[in-house]
């Protein structure tokens, strides 16, 4: 990998640390109601990854090969790195799989029906 794609792959990790910083304080802030706790795998499906995010991963499994996979199988509806319910690559794991689940727009309860509050 030349020195370039290197501090492409910094910038990302960078972005990806910031991502998961503020996903787990929203997370934290409506762990009450959120269904998404560890072992769950309802949304871990075959979802499609930028290119800087496979090559992050690409690498970071490189380096520390996770102790079980399978076979990638495009054709998969659930994600190949789920096994038993369990993410394999969960420390490199992509945006979605970071933010999904976490209700980044939600129902503002106290206003009129059909309005929305952005969580910041």
């Amino acid at each position: 990998m030349n020195e370039k794609a290197r501090e492409e792959l910094a910038k990302y990790r960078q972005l990806r640390d910031e991502v998961s910083e503020l996903s787990e304080k929203l997370a934290n802030l409506h762990k009450d109601q959120m269904a998404c706790k560890k072992g769950c795998s309802e949304c871990c499906m075959n979802f499609q990854i930028l290119p800087v995010e496979y090559f992050a991963i690409l690498d970071e499994l490189r380096k520390n090969p996770p102790a079980q996979y399978r076979e990638l199988d495009d054709e998969a509806e659930e994600c190949n790195f789920l096994i038993d319910d369990l993410c394999q690559i969960y420390a490199s794991r992509p945006f979605i799989c970071r933010t999904h689940g976490l209700p980044l727009l939600y129902m503002n309860q106290g206003a009129m029906p059909g309005s929305y509050r952005l969580v910041r």
